[in-house]
């Protein structure tokens, strides 16, 4: 484990190990609020870094999806808000130029999904109006070539789809061919389970496929 030379506390952290990586995911995944602020405090403390630079390291090294991919997918709008304040604060951006909350909303998972795929795929309206509020880009295409109005006019979340042709920057109508992905269907890793491989049975679990990931989370 190394933090990138500087003073006590970095914004930047190298490397997080697999198994706490794991730890945020579930906690994002099974909407554990209130485990979220202390974890991600005490993981600041351990590597001398910021909660915002922890949640950009937080990310799965099969999937490439995030705590915010999760969130998104299930709903969690109350943590979906949680992780963003940690871009937001003061000491997210003391000694940046910019503030890297943007790359995190649209960071991409294997299959070229956003956050704002599985919540316009889910219909969660509230969050989708969130991630755009905060950055999210609509135009943002998946391996399959769909942005997120197309996957949500598929799953027929209609009032999603009104929402975004209205107020997302761009969006005339969903972007998508129709068609298959070329390799199949990608299953999530972790599905159904927790971090470390035991059954999750986590509340406000949706079903859902975007761009060949299988959701059941």
């Amino acid at each position: 484990m190394g933090v990138t030379d500087g003073p006590s506390t970095s914004n930047k952290l190298e490397t997080l190990p697999q198994d706490e990586i794991d730890d945020i995911l579930y906690i994002a995944r099974a909407n554990e609020l209130p485990e979220l602020a202390p974890y991600l405090t005490s993981l600041s403390q351990k590597y001398g870094t910021t909660p915002h630079a922890i949640l950009l390291s937080s990310t799965d090294s099969e999937t490439q999806n995030t705590p915010l991919h999760y969130a998104a997918a299930n709903g969690h709008l109350d943590l979906i808000n949680s992780l963003l304040s940690h871009f937001t604060s003061s000491s997210a951006s003391s000694d940046e130029t910019e503030p890297s909350i943007v790359p995190f909303i649209n960071r991409q998972n294997n299959s070229g999904n956003t956050a704002l795929h599985w919540a316009s795929l889910n219909g969660h309206l509230g969050i989708v109006k969130v991630l755009l509020e905060q950055g999210a880009d609509a135009s943002i295409l998946n391996g399959a070539g769909h942005d997120a109005v197309y996957e949500a006019e598929m799953a027929e979340r209609q009032e999603v789809v009104e929402w975004l042709l209205k107020e997302a920057k761009g969006m005339e109508k969903g972007i998508g061919d129709g068609e298959e992905e070329e390799n199949g269907d990608v299953e999530m890793n972790g599905e159904g389970h927790n971090g470390q491989g035991e059954e999750s049975t986590g509340a406000g679990a949706e079903s859902g496929k975007a761009n060949g990931d299988e959701m059941d989370i």
